[in-house]
């Protein structure tokens, strides 16, 4: 069991508050039922996720090649899921793909 540690994720200080506004006006990220965001030292984002294939949180942190790691866990902050150097224009994809996504959105 693996559990998730802000300390060891951190890397880098960045500004997330223009992150976090792009997300919750996303409809994509609606549909996770996004809520409870927290910011710990300005290096690692994490919020609480009800998807279809995740329900737990998304921990979001920057690494040193200004590129993005994102973690999943369940509510105990095992880890259920990694994945590193996310782009930041595939970010919101890149967690839907996760926490949400079904091919059938493809049809409508």
């Amino acid at each position: 069991m693996n559990i998730l540690s802000t300390q060891k994720i951190a890397c880098r200080i960045w500004d997330m508050t223009e992150l976090v506004s792009h997300m919750v006006k996303n409809v994509k990220v609606w549909t996770w039922a996004a809520r409870n965001y927290s910011n710990f030292h300005n290096q690692v984002l994490r919020f609480r996720v009800s998807g279809h294939h995740h329900k737990g949180y998304v921990y979001i942190s920057l690494n040193s090649m200004d590129t993005f790691d994102i973690y999943f866990t369940n509510l105990q902050n095992v880890i259920k899921t990694e994945i590193r150097n996310v782009y930041i224009e595939d970010l919101i994809s890149t967690i839907d793909k996760v926490v949400e996504y079904i091919p059938e959105y493809q049809n409508r």
